[in-house]
């Protein structure tokens, strides 16, 4: 298996760069991104540096070799490498290459380039990640590499959080040079609050950084000091911001028992005052001890007085945070001290007031109640609820003691008597860890497979197409079986719109058969979804044609359709409804295209409402799609843009790849006449012919857009996005049409 998986990721990591600099010889090693996989210093097999120039681990151009030399690459012991290819070094390479990316990310975000310090921490990050952790899966190295994962999400984190400061900085500068105090402040507390989120991301950035360089060996100073640089530039720049806009105070606190719990309360005596010793007198403010907020009235001198009732700080000693937080408005600064207290426990006590006693998937589950001790409400308390043993959403209590759970009844509860179940998820906190449970009856749901499209592609077989409830709910995040001749091959999840889609690879015996048979099924274990399975579609294998011609394809003649309409047979390719024979492709002459389009309209007989759509695959053998080229016509068809509109309308639900496709043809049919002979002319060209003449060029290149994805792009469209393009279609045709005329549909004419 190892060395499959060793193999595997050479060929991966070729991959990464073009052909002719992916394995290059470079004083006799072999070389990636034109710098040896590895060379000798001082006699031991090293990481790789590179030439004065040349692209280094991270993708980008480096006039010298001075980050290399201030980075040396990572030493290996030789007995650790494997095989012939030196693994350890391909390793040491990937992880160098990964920590170069968080540094020059971090050298983009000190120079404010906060764009730039995503762009290199995105799918170039990626690729490398992935082949490093190719290796580490059989290498025992996956520590490195969650370490990297981590260390990536918390510095675009903190990216974010400075890119944010940054922008209300700004805001507040142009609030105070147009004299607008109150907003300068508001806008001050909210930078204040922003300078804070920054410290605590860098201190956990930090704790990543340590992290990489320890398991990793990568030595990241260079991205540290120019991380330090940015932070250092946040604070200075709030202290500037607090010092004009704030006045400072300060607070003391002590508690009249060392010893309490929320049945018995820690009584809290205090004082808030300016730093120059100025009380903040008969003033309303809000005092926080832990998680309590209490709103109190000072007195001449500042002070206050209230009891501190714990809920889920932690039992025994416990250093507790006593803080006063200003209003949004006000102009002073808020202020914190600590208290040791010993936490007591208290037992609570649940109501449940509404809760229900069946449900079923989809169904909202929602549940009420109340938590007190000695029928004193228990605030900001966590609570959860669990549902057949496994929780499913969380709260806190209100200042009443109430919470409230809204919850969708998922897929993976089993049908039958269950459990709803009101807790306190944790152990050893002020509130002992009680419960009350409420029965429940979870019902089984029907539900249905529906294939939109099975065709087959150059990689193997295209499937997409939905799962719902036999009522048409979308059912969204479950895992359903794809089967090849009655054999499960691969599991797919579902989006959000319980739609699926993936191209399944083809082994040399089911390419050699000719045909497979292709279903989707979803098993219904341990689910309150029942079983279903879609009809299976025999797929004709054969060669497809190329998703971007070489040469425009020539006008191809129409074909007569049932009730004398017609379309072309470039238009019946484009929409993929047409079996092109193996040969019409492997000659790749229009001679054979023409005749091989013919020839699959004859097989094709009847075609369904009129446009070469065939049948759902589900009532039969699905069509396998030709090449989707340009679009391309001769003369007049009897379907008219708004029959073509029609249809791709109705394909939305169940073919957004599909829908899109007609939206574009009925809109190059509507146009055509603004560029006499470009019928012939691939979609981009036709775009640069017609673009001139008519009313919204900027509509169309949009439309030709989506027409590529859907065309193209191994990615369907979402429904969203094909309904899009549909509207789009659909005004660039309004806006072309002579208004004091419009199309009829089926009375075979094409008004423009």
């Amino acid at each position: 298996m190892r060395p499959l998986v060793l193999a595997v990721a050479f060929l991966l990591l070729a991959s990464a760069v073009s052909p002719a600099v992916a394995f290059a010889d470079f004083d006799g090693e072999d070389a990636v991104d034109g710098a040896p996989i590895a060379e000798q210093i001082d006699g031991e097999t090293v990481g790789v540096g590179q030439m004065d120039g040349e692209t280094d681990e991270t993708g980008m151009q480096n006039e010298t070799n001075e980050t290399n030399a201030s980075s040396p690459p990572r030493h290996l012991d030789p007995d650790e490498t494997v095989g012939q290819g030196n693994v350890s070094s391909i390793e040491a390479y990937l992880v160098t290459a990964l920590g170069e990316r968080l540094k020059a990310s971090a050298e983009a975000l000190s120079d404010d380039d906060y764009q730039r310090a995503r762009e290199i921490l995105g799918p170039e990050y990626d690729t490398l990640l992935d082949r490093y952790e190719l290796i580490a899966s059989d290498r025992d190295l996956d520590t490195t590499g969650t370490n990297l994962v981590d260390t990536r999400e918390g510095q675009l984190e903190y990216i974010q959080t400075v890119q944010e400061y940054d922008r209300t900085y700004q805001r507040y500068l142009e609030a105070k040079a147009a004299g607008n105090e109150n907003r300068a402040r508001t806008l001050a507390r909210e930078l204040d609050e922003l300078a804070v989120e920054a410290g605590e991301s860098r201190t956990r950035l930090e704790a990543n950084y340590t992290e990489v360089e320890s398991s990793g060996g990568v030595e990241l100073g260079v991205g540290r000091e120019r991380l330090d640089t940015v932070s250092t530039s946040v604070e200075q720049g709030q202290e500037q911001v607090r010092d004009a806009e704030f006045r400072r105070t300060q607070i003391e606190a002590e508690s009249g028992a060392v010893a309490g719990s929320f049945a018995d309360p820690f009584p809290i005596a205090g004082r808030v005052t300016e730093t120059d010793g100025e009380p903040l007198g008969d003033a309303s403010l809000n005092i926080t001890v832990g998680a309590q907020s209490t709103r109190v009235v000072t007195d001449a001198d500042g002070s206050f007085s209230l009891d501190y009732r714990p809920t889920m700080v932690g039992t025994g000693p416990q250093n507790v945070s006593v803080s006063y937080v200003p209003d949004p408005n006000s102009s002073f600064l808020g202020s914190t001290t600590v208290l040791s207290l010993r936490i007591e426990q208290s037992t609570p006590a649940f109501t449940v007031d509404a809760a229900p006693t069946q449900t079923a998937y989809g169904e909202t589950v929602r549940v009420e109640g109340r938590m007190f001790v000695n029928e004193t409400p228990a605030p900001n308390a966590t609570v959860a609820l669990s549902l057949d043993g496994r929780t499913r959403a969380q709260n806190v209590t209100d200042e009443d003691g109430r919470f409230v759970f809204e919850l969708d009844l998922p897929a993976d509860v089993a049908p039958g008597d269950r459990q709803l179940r009101v807790e306190i998820p944790a152990e050893e906190r002020a509130l002992a860890p009680v419960n009350v449970t409420r029965p429940v009856v979870v019902e089984t749901t029907a539900t249905s497979v529906r294939l939109a499209n099975v065709a087959p592609t150059d990689e193997g077989v295209r499937v997409s197409g939905t799962f719902r409830t036999v009522d048409q709910t979308p059912i969204s995040n479950v895992t359903l079986d794809v089967r090849v001749d009655g054999t499960s091959v691969e599991r797919i999840r579902t989006d959000e719109q319980g739609r699926f889609a993936t191209t399944l690879e083809l082994d040399d015996e089911q390419r050699e058969n000719g045909s497979v048979a292709v279903s989707v099924a979803y098993p219904g274990r341990g689910s309150n979804l029942l079983a279903a399975e879609s009809e299976s579609v025999a797929v004709e294998l054969g060669v497809v044609s190329p998703a971007r011609p070489a040469i425009p394809a020539p006008a191809l003649p129409s074909v007569p359709l049932p009730g004398g309409q017609s379309v072309t047979v470039q238009e019946q390719l484009l929409v993929g409804d047409v079996i092109v024979p193996t040969g019409a492709v492997a000659l790749g002459t229009v001679v054979v295209i023409v005749l091989g389009g013919l020839v699959a309209l004859r097989r094709i007989g009847t075609v369904a409402d009129g446009v070469g759509v065939a049948p759902s695959p589900i009532a039969g053998r699905a069509r396998v799609g030709g090449g989707r080229g340009a679009a391309s016509s001769t003369g007049r068809s009897a379907l008219s843009p708004r029959e073509l509109l029609r249809l791709a309308r109705e394909r939305l639900s169940d073919d957004p790849a599909g829908a899109t496709e007609r939206a574009y043809i009925a809109t190059r049919r509507r146009l055509r006449d603004a560029a006499p002979g470009s019928d012939s002319e691939t979609h981009t060209e036709f775009y640069e012919s017609v673009r001139d003449g008519i009313a919204d060029s900027d509509m169309l290149r949009s439309l030709t857009e989506w027409y590529e994805r859907a065309a193209f792009s191994p990615r369907a469209p979402s429904h969203e996005e094909a309904s899009t393009a549909v509207g789009t279609a659909e005004a660039l045709i309004n806006a072309e049409e002579d208004p004091s005329s419009e199309d009829e549909p089926g009375d075979g004419s094409d008004t423009k």
